[in-house]
């Protein structure tokens, strides 16, 4: 399939007067009709309202005075409610009727999510899933049963400063645990991965490019191909959430669609189109294990479904240790580094870059005519009006930005 028409899709990000973000559009080739996307409105304290994707479904959330998400659903149904344990900020259940993708996990039994007493999420019913953790916290063993009767398992090996350096996943089919595959992260972005399953065994080495652009092809480590080489650029939105993947061979003018992605306001994670070959950098730029439908952010583990987190903030920056976000702040705004502290996109992308946002997007004004490289920067009165670009679309494609 080529993606020369997509290619010609930008899409733009309008704010509000407040910084958040109002609606995102879509245009072919920078001019033309712009195609409604998503809209947002959001309660008076700044939490997401309402989010109508296109121009029909619509999801709407609720939150106790805490900040706690109390209920997300779809508008015309009525479910979704979020149940916790008396006295406590521990999720008990999540009423059914949310909506989306939820259809095929029920959370609504009475104890549907199990706790240790420090926290920690050790049971999952919903997902038949089952969590081990280490004595640091983090979680090194998650064991899940499939609905065929089948017994998967993911064991996590993480070196002295807790930074994860393997992800072995295995499976038992009523016998002894068989290995599938094994990933190792070298900590400068570069993985190994060891395949066992007959049909795909081999050992793989992903290489990435400098700062998030994506990655280079994937090479088997026993016989590396030759000849022109191979490339996978990344297109990312304003919260460096990976929404393409476009493969390139040497110096070939026509990309490839790879993958494709949208995200749901807390980062579950949509697949429009998915190959064998999987992306690492998904919501945030962050990895989500396929296995536990969980994602890795270093210091904690996201469930983007429901926006919380399966262990508790120690440094308690929301009203409740378990969510990605809260008190007044809204997700399509902000990023949480490591799973430690919650930040603004500005602040979190300023702090670490020293620039507006790392692969992210420029400021473009109605004055602006062109967008590449360079930042460019708003006016005060154009302020009432700011869109935003992606500068990674333009960066790699367009030689004349």
């Amino acid at each position: 399939m080529k993606s020369a028409a997509i290619i010609a899709s930008y899409p733009y990000y309008h704010y509000d007067r407040l910084g958040r973000i109002d609606c995102v559009f879509s245009q072919r080739g920078g001019a033309g009709a712009e195609h409604l996307i998503a809209s947002y409105k959001y309660y008076p304290t700044g939490s997401v309202k309402t989010v109508t994707l296109g121009n029909s479904l619509s999801l709407t959330y609720t939150y106790h005075i805490s900040g706690v998400v109390k209920s997300a659903k779809v508008v015309s149904a009525n479910g979704g409610e979020y149940s916790y344990y008396g006295g406590t900020n521990k999720l008990k259940s999540v009423a059914d009727n949310m909506g989306g993708s939820t259809s095929y996990r029920t959370m609504s039994a009475n104890d549907n999510f199990a706790y240790d007493r420090d926290g920690n999420l050790v049971e999952d019913k919903s997902k038949q899933m089952k969590i081990a953790y280490n004595w640091r916290g983090m979680p090194i063993e998650f064991v899940r049963k499939t609905d065929s009767g089948d017994s998967l398992k993911l064991v996590m090996k993480y070196d002295g400063s807790g930074r994860r350096v393997s992800k072995t996943s295995m499976r038992k089919a009523g016998g002894e645990w068989d290995t599938l595959k094994v990933t190792h992260y070298t900590g400068i972005g570069t993985e190994i991965r060891e395949e066992f399953a007959d049909s795909a065994a081999g050992t793989k080495v992903v290489v990435p490019m400098p700062q998030g652009l994506g990655r280079y092809g994937i090479e088997s480590a026993s016989s590396p191909t030759g000849g022109d080489k191979t490339f996978e650029w990344y297109l990312k939105n304003h919260l460096s959430s990976t929404m393409l993947v476009y493969g390139t061979t040497g110096t070939a003018s026509s990309p490839e669609l790879k993958h494709a992605y949208d995200y749901r306001s807390f980062g579950e994670q949509i697949d429009l189109t998915k190959r064998n070959d999987k992306v690492t950098e998904n919501f945030t730029g962050k990895e989500k294990d396929d296995e536990t439908e969980l994602n890795y952010f270093g210091a904690r583990y996201l469930d983007p479904m429901l926006g919380m987190w399966i262990s508790v903030d120690a440094k308690r920056l929301f009203a409740s240790p378990y969510l990605y976000v809260g008190n007044g702040y809204n997700p399509i705004n902000g990023v949480d580094g490591d799973g430690n502290v919650w930040e603004t996109a500005y602040t979190y992308y300023t702090n670490i870059m020293g620039t507006v946002f790392r692969n992210g997007p420029s400021i473009v004004t109605s004055t602006s005519n062109k967008v590449g490289r360079k930042a460019y920067g708003a006016s005060a009165e154009d302020l009432d009006n700011i869109v935003v670009r992606n500068v990674v679309q333009r960066w790699v494609y367009d030689s004349d930005a």
